[in-house]
């Protein structure tokens, strides 16, 4: 049963930290020069702290179709706290739900704002994501200029989010280890929510983790 269950496990972070989206416009952005992630293990929580000047966190460095987002830059504001860390494979397959809502922000033409919602995060060795079931988590958006490409994000209603940051430490270091780590990160987002399908085999496979690693403790 345990080694069932690091298999799913395994399988479930591979496929949704791996998975981009299917949608007909995703914009791509990274962190900037000197803008990071930073983990407070004391605190359990997670918060994005932009370069000092001007002070951004992001920027948008692709886009599918089109190219009129592209250079644009953002902020990610709020303080975010990672729930109970379970692990599947203890220092390689780690998750936990995160609670807590911000704020993106574009500067565009006019002010692109977004309210942010992070739904779980995990790390597989030395990859860690967050959204990682890429559930509509940007809603609602508020935008008043003319870029096609943002206003979007206004007609579909609610919008997906992934992100992808580079660890050398398990989540639960990072969300219990104490003191502060910083990494980098990049993400897609997109205006219109992931096929149902692809979030049913996500939410299917995590699904089946947690029950196989519930009834493999219950027979230890």
């Amino acid at each position: 049963m345990r080694n069932l269950t690091k298999i799913l496990a395994v399988l479930a972070l591979t496929v949704a930290l791996g998975v981009g989206t299917a949608n007909a416009l995703t914009l791509n952005y990274a962190s900037i020069s000197n803008a990071v992630l930073e983990f407070n293990g004391t605190n359990s929580t997670f918060q994005f702290l932009p370069e000092s000047t001007p002070g951004y966190d992001f920027q948008i460095t692709d886009q599918t179709p089109g190219s009129g987002s592209i250079g644009l830059f953002g902020n990610i504001s709020g303080l975010f706290t990672i729930g109970q860390v379970q692990q599947f494979l203890p220092g390689f397959v780690e998750y936990a739900i995160v609670s807590g809502t911000g704020t993106l922000t574009i500067a565009a033409d006019s002010l692109f704002t977004g309210t942010l919602q992070w739904v779980d995060i995990g790390t597989i060795g030395a990859s860690g994501g967050l959204n990682i079931l890429a559930q509509a988590n940007l809603f609602p958006v508020n935008y008043t200029g003319s870029n096609p490409d943002l206003l979007s994000f206004l007609s579909g209603g609610l919008s997906t989010l992934t992100f992808q940051f580079p660890t050398i430490m398990p989540l639960s270091i990072l969300a219990q280890g104490g003191g502060n780590q910083q990494t980098s990160y990049s993400g897609s987002m997109s205006p219109i929510p992931l096929p149902p399908s692809a979030l049913l085999l996500g939410s299917g496979i995590l699904g089946l983790v947690a029950f196989s690693w519930r009834r493999g403790r219950k027979e230890d």
